[in-house]
């Protein structure tokens, strides 16, 4: 450490100096960011980003990095004198300049510092003194170097207009110590145009911060603590002491810290901060995309029959709730078990009970396929990363992700894996909630392994990922089922339903479909002798989308369009104006939009309203029925021309193998779809497995794989 009669000064209490107490106050600026004035005449648009204490520099008390990628090196010497002598505090300084100057010369040729040759646009020199230091170092000399930087271009030191004895003095004292430290350091003597090289670049600072005392310095940086960084002006004085603590430790270490890190100290000590100015905009715009996708899940989190909702409170989002207060986590479950019914209630409760910072991005909502996309789709001015860096708290912030299967392409989901991974990686402040349907998750490495470690629930676990960090959204249970209000009829329906009727029921996607075909006053009767999903969706979509009013097919035909340009785009979700050249589009849209089978919607920074599916199950069975119910060989030529349209309509593809199922007894045309899309080389792998994993859930006896046998056997062929 440099010596406490020059850097440090007398101590102040707690053993702080001047020279903790001065990186303190660089500290308060590079939290401040643009709420800071710039300093020593640079760029107005530049801010302070880090600091490094006892550097092993020639300048080597303080070194700054600016946001223009400049550098300050700073001597910090309390009390100091104009001496003459170069052995003299100040003969020191100006020779650990001209070092400095001349070794960012040779690095910035090959050398091995990152640093470069100064640059007087971007780089200072700073001499930091206390009240104590002479009037001439603290008014003379700083008048006499504005003067020299206010030469024309071409002139020297012999052209200046000094106006007394003490500017001349320093300007010969300086200029003196300058030719002495050149030729020690480089063997030459400097030429007039050198000499003004180090004069242009030299600051000097007075900053009072004197021991014991709030000197004018000092209560400027609380100032500014309590105006512009802190959430509680009441901690800036306790603010300002953890900075000069953490600044003294960096100076014992010879380390530093950037903005993120002084974030850190200060919500560690229970310090609660703004975010950095720059970033405060953007901050808002998430927190406010945020809540305008919530409301619109809500619809995913209640189940409404005849203007009556169904509140089932399920124990397994308290488990939730519980969980994520320690852990970042995965929320699996089958399609439609409640995945965003459970996320929805658990960001309600964190933003609205406990007031804490979320992120919830809906993936299914999500038109962008990279990072720099989402980053324009939400209206943000950085990355989406690097504002989740930069807001700061002193509780957890959540990155909630609902819906991660419904990313239907390679580019979101690397996309969406790598906001997730970057997240973590950076910060243990942010927790992050990601639901994914099962398959999907058996499917992604990636994803596995950045949830690896023990569930936090032996109660809500799927065993076949123990070894993750997830919430199993189970089926629902007769004690769920027995809190559904009797007058929604659902409770009738249960005590007259079969069991497997009763099984879809478990599903809450199911029971909100058996919902709203109560509402269309369907025969509860009738209802009881479904017994698949697949044949509850066609229940489904004969009584909101074919009816009995001869306009099933206009339905149908504009269903279709929106589907095809959500296949073609990788999206689940298309601009409105795809629909506008079906004839008579608009009343067929607004019918389909009223009896909810669409969704419409429109983003703050999106020219034209959205539409989507009311719920991606729903898209699933829309494409199996439109798209994918053709002749088996067209229907692989279609796949195979194009190997991702896997990954946009898988859940579609088993939905279409489970219709080919139940379509016949012998089920031949299921297992003639089976054995032909195995023999097409080019059929993605991923997809020649869907059909014979079909089978395996669905088989209940030997006679469901007769055809099987029969062709493996060689008594039939397969055409």
């Amino acid at each position: 450490m440099v010596s406490t009669n020059n850097a440090g000064g007398p101590a102040a209490a707690g053993g702080f100096n001047f020279q903790h107490k001065v990186a303190a106050w660089f500290a308060v600026r590079i939290l401040a960011e643009k709420d800071a004035a710039p300093l020593f005449d640079l760029s107005g648009d530049t801010t302070l980003n880090a600091l490094e204490c006892e550097t092993d520099l020639p300048v080597d008390d303080l070194l700054v990095h600016t946001s223009a990628k400049g550098f300050i090196f700073a001597q910090v010497k309390h009390s100091i004198d104009q001496g003459t002598g170069h052995d003299s505090e100040y003969g020191k300084t100006i020779g650990q300049f001209v070092r400095q100057l001349a070794a960012c010369k040779v690095q910035g040729q090959g050398g091995s510092s990152s640093l470069r040759p100064l640059d007087p646009e971007l780089d200072r020199l700073v001499m930091i003194v206390g009240p104590s230091a002479s009037s001439k170092i603290r008014s003379t000399l700083p008048t006499v170097l504005k003067k020299i930087r206010d030469l024309p271009q071409g002139r020297s030191l012999d052209d200046l207009t000094l106006s007394s004895k003490d500017e001349n003095q320093t300007v010969n004292i300086i200029r003196e110590h300058i030719k002495h430290d050149w030729n020690a350091t480089t063997g030459s003597e400097p030429e007039p145009q050198e000499i003004l090289s180090i004069l242009v670049l030299i600051r000097v600072l007075e900053l009072n911060m004197e021991s014991g005392v709030d000197g004018e310095s000092e209560r400027e940086a609380k100032d500014t603590l309590r105006n512009n960084i802190l959430k509680n002006p009441d901690d800036a004085d306790n603010a300002w002491s953890e900075l000069v603590k953490a600044c003294s430790e960096y100076g014992e270490k010879r380390s530093g810290a950037d903005r993120q890190a002084f974030h850190k100290v200060l919500t560690k000590a229970g310090i609660d901060i703004k975010g950095p100015r720059s970033f405060r905009e953007d901050i808002d715009k998430l927190h406010e995309y945020s809540k305008t996708t919530l409301e619109a899940l809500q619809v995913l989190s209640r189940i409404m029959v005849g203007g009556r909702e169904v509140i089932i409170e399920r124990p397994v989002v308290k488990a939730l709730k519980d969980s994520v207060k320690d852990v970042s986590l995965l929320i699996v479950g089958e399609p439609g078990a409640g995945k965003s019914g459970s996320i929805y209630h658990l960001a309600y409760r964190l933003i609205n009970e406990e007031k804490r910072d979320v992120v919830f991005i809906a993936v299914d909502r999500l038109e962008a396929q990279s990072l720099g996309a989402l980053r324009n789709e939400i209206g943000l001015q950085s990355e989406i990363v690097d504002v989740l860096r930069n807001w700061p708290g002193i509780e957890p912030g959540y990155l909630i992700i609902d819906a991660l299967d419904a990313a239907r392409s390679e580019h979101l989901i690397r996309a969406i894996q790598e906001l997730i991974e970057r997240t973590l990686t950076f910060s243990d402040r942010w927790k992050v909630v990601v639901s994914i349907r099962k398959f999907d998750l058996r499917y992604n490495r990636t994803i596995q392994q950045t949830f690896s470690g023990t569930p936090p629930s032996d109660v809500f676990i799927d065993l076949e990922f123990s070894k993750l960090r997830h919430i199993n959204i189970p089926a629902l249970t007769d004690d769920e089922f027995n809190q559904i209000d009797k007058e929604t009829q659902i409770p009738e329906l249960i005590q007259k339903a079969g069991e497997e009727f009763r099984g879809l029921l478990r599903n809450p996607f199911n029971l909100r479909l058996i919902a709203r075909l109560i509402d269309e006053r369907v025969d509860l009767d009738s209802l009881t002798e479904i017994k698949t999903q697949i044949e509850l969706l066609d229940r489904y979509w004969q009584e909101r989308v074919i009816r009995n009013d001869g306009q099933g097919d206009a339905r149908e035909g504009l269903l279709q369009t929106v589907s095809e340009a959500m296949v073609r785009q990788r999206s689940l979700r298309v601009r409105r104006d795809v629909v506008r050249y079906v004839q008579n589009y608009s009343p067929v849209l607004q019918d389909v939009l009223s009896n909810n089978v669409l969704a419409e919607w429109q983003t703050a920074h999106s020219s034209s309203p959205n539409i989507s599916y009311s719920h991606h199950v729903l898209f699933d069975y829309a494409a199996a029925r439109l798209l994918l119910r053709r002749e088996p060989n067209e229907l692989i030529e279609w796949l195979k021309a194009d190997p991702e349209l896997i990954i946009v309509i898988r859940p579609s593809l088993v939905m279409h193998f489970k219709h080919l199922w139940e379509f016949s007894p012998d089920h031949k045309e299921f297992w003639d779809l089976v054995f032909k899309t195995a023999e097409v080389d080019e059929f993605p792998q991923i997809g020649k497995i869907v059909g014979p994993t079909v089978a395996a859930e669905l088989m209940e006896q030997l006679s469901d794989c007769e055809t099987l046998l029969a062709v493996l056997e060689g008594e039939v062929a397969h055409e």
